[in-house]
């Protein structure tokens, strides 16, 4: 089969000097191996997965081009992810540009509360006056994983801040990919 070129924005950016990286959710790349996201411009890492969904704590993941096991017990994918961009940020030569993609999959199915290292579930159903019943337990959830991933990305623009590197990289945020 002859497959038309594909361009994407890292490709792009790497002509000009950026660094990209991709982490989290993309589901986009399973579609063959030149659809990875390393063979898509995000020469600097991939790191997440390649599924439509997935568990949190799934103990595989992808890294660059290959799929990799998580120690155990599975990290909580949103920390997983704040962790190791952190350390990519650490890193960083800051005379070089930066272009990060984050898809989370935080606002994606399946939620998933029990894990959530910096949220208490019970003090957040009483706030949100979370019954029980399904519905509004899923909502709270959703509301949880989504705080969880806003603190995850304050740590985030900090550590960039910090680096001296705010106004030379592209941060892009997508609540899925």
């Amino acid at each position: 089969i002859q497959y038309p070129p594909i361009s994407c924005v890292a490709m792009y950016n790497s002509q000009v000097g950026y660094r990209s990286f991709w982490w989290g959710k993309g589901h986009t790349g399973y579609k063959s191996w030149r659809h990875l996201p390393k063979n898509l411009g995000f020469s600097a890492g991939f790191y997440g997965f390649l599924a439509a969904n997935q568990p949190h704590n799934q103990p595989s993941r992808w890294l660059d081009n290959r799929i990799i096991d998580t120690p155990s017990p599975t990290p909580f994918s949103t920390l997983d992810y704040g962790r190791r961009i952190l350390q990519a940020i650490d890193a960083h030569n800051v005379s070089e540009p930066m272009f990060m993609f984050f898809a989370w999959q935080d606002a994606h199915t399946p939620y998933d509360c029990s894990r959530l290292a910096e949220i208490d579930m019970a003090k957040l159903a009483r706030e949100q006056k979370c019954d029980g019943r399904e519905k509004i337990y899923s909502s709270c959830c959703m509301y949880a994983l989504l705080k969880q991933t806003d603190a995850t990305i304050g740590r985030i623009s900090w550590a960039i801040q910090q680096k001296g590197m705010w106004g030379n990289s592209l941060v892009v945020l997508a609540s899925d990919n």
